[in-house]
């Protein structure tokens, strides 16, 4: 179930300020479902109200600057650690033109679109942000409200005859190169890199968009947001090595499972994993090397450890009818377990497109959350880890569940043969444990 977004103003009359942002002079207010977070504290009228009195104009302006950013470059792995570049081109807050703006983030994943916002006060401010709170929305109706904000903002634009404005050019480019389909993918790519428009080396993306021809156009994209600039060189020295001593393997059943829907990435992958489990006849219980390697054809040994090819991420290449072949970055046991599940997951993701090079990157994209979900539940299914933990759906007496402590999750990723971080991730997915449990 997807969150709403809106935009509302409501316009004001506000002469002394340049003639933009004097026509578009507004009570402003973000919505998050029902929830206004652009709440603030007056400090000095000494009250709260739901939205700020500012310009629209600067926060379109840092809309459309920002557009292909926000809508197609992942958050960090930490976003309390996002570095301020990133920052720049995602928080609200850097929309400047001295306002004091919200502290809210839109950041997306490929597929589905996030926000998050916190309190924001400083002991100068004239107001205080005190809205809390965060949204997924589908990435369709993200660009509709943002879309439909920058036409209120341009609409009013015109009406105060301001109709030839930086905003009004920069919109209708972007505009156009969201209506064609070369100038859009050179835009996706950039923004996944880490790019403002036009910032990107043009060698650099010519050569990406030939090496989409031949690789994959979602391939190289996964790669782009992970590898960042140094995009070209990874993929150099991954086909090396795939070519010189990547595994023979193969994924069963792929084309027929194809787990392609509305719901997110992760709701997604949890159901193939089951019904691969039921389709490779698995039962409900851990998976040993011997059943794990069997499934896909590779030898038992592959999954003990051993010395990791130097390579920046484990891969595979589907080399069509020759099948595919697969490189591990790991050395370690329970990494190459998972590794496996990560690959043998990505085969569900983009079933049938032929010759592609897939990674298991560290990017926070849907297909790398599809994919880590799928090695979860495959080698580590809620319900069998439940029962092992003895988790109780009901509340008790003090008011809080029985959440295992680390000497039960030790005992549960011995018993799955994972290491704890997976058992830990998956009780956070299904809120067991607190969210910040993976930041210690």
């Amino acid at each position: 179930m997807s969150d709403v977004l809106r935009f509302d103003w409501e316009w004001l009359a506000y002469p002394e300020l340049p003639p933009e942002e004097a026509a578009t002079f507004a009570e402003l207010t973000i919505r998050l479902n029902d929830k206004a977070m652009t709440r603030l504290y007056d400090v000095a009228a000494k009250t709260e109200r739901d939205g700020l009195f500012a310009a629209a104009y600067p926060l379109a302006l840092f809309l459309a600057e920002n557009w292909w950013r926000l809508r197609w470059e992942p958050a960090p792995a930490s976003l309390a650690r996002a570095g301020p570049k990133w920052r720049m081109a995602h928080s609200i807050a850097a929309a400047g033109a001295g306002y004091v703006w919200p502290n809210i983030t839109f950041h997306g994943d490929g597929e589905r679109m996030f926000m998050e916002a916190g309190p924001h006060a400083s002991e100068s401010s004239a107001v205080q942000f005190v809205s809390q709170g965060h949204g997924e929305f589908d990435a369709g109706a993200f660009e509709a409200e943002v879309d439909r904000f920058m036409e209120g903002v341009l609409a009013r634009l015109k009406a105060c005859e301001q109709p030839d404005t930086e905003l009004a050019d920069l919109w209708r480019a972007v505009q156009a190169e969201r209506s064609s389909d070369e100038a859009f993918e050179r835009r996706r790519l950039e923004a996944m890199a880490g790019f403002d428009p036009d910032a990107a080396p043009e060698t650099m993306l010519d050569e990406l968009l030939r090496l989409e021809q031949r690789l994959g156009a979602s391939a190289i994209r996964e790669l782009a947001a992970a590898s960042r600039h140094n995009t070209l060189g990874h993929i150099q020295a991954l086909e090396e090595a795939l070519h010189a001593s990547g595994l023979r393997y193969q994924v069963p059943d792929a084309d027929r499972m194809n787990r392609e829907g509305a719901a997110p990435p992760w709701q997604r992958a949890v159901e193939t994993a089951r019904a691969a489990r039921r389709t490779w006849g698995l039962g409900d219980g851990p998976l040993d090397n011997t059943q794990l390697a069997a499934i896909v054809d590779l030898p038992r040994e592959q999954l003990e450890p051993a010395a990791p090819e130097n390579v920046p991420y484990t891969a595979s290449l589907n080399e069509g009818e020759e099948g595919a072949r697969l490189v591990f970055r790991t050395g370690h046991r329970h990494g190459r377990r998972f590794a496996l599940g990560r690959l043998m997951g990505d085969a569900f993701y983009a079933p049938g497109e032929g010759r592609i090079l897939a990674t298991a990157t560290d990017a926070r994209t849907g297909r790398q959350k599809f994919q880590r979900a799928f090695a979860q539940e495959l080698l580590c299914p809620f319900e069998a880890l439940s029962e092992f933990l003895d988790l109780r759906e009901e509340v008790d007496a003090g008011g809080d569940t029985n959440a295992p402590n680390e000497d039960r999750i030790e005992d549960a990723a011995e018993y799955f043969d994972v290491s704890p971080r997976v058992v830990q991730s998956t009780l956070v997915n299904r809120n067991i444990l607190p969210r910040d449990t993976l930041e210690m």
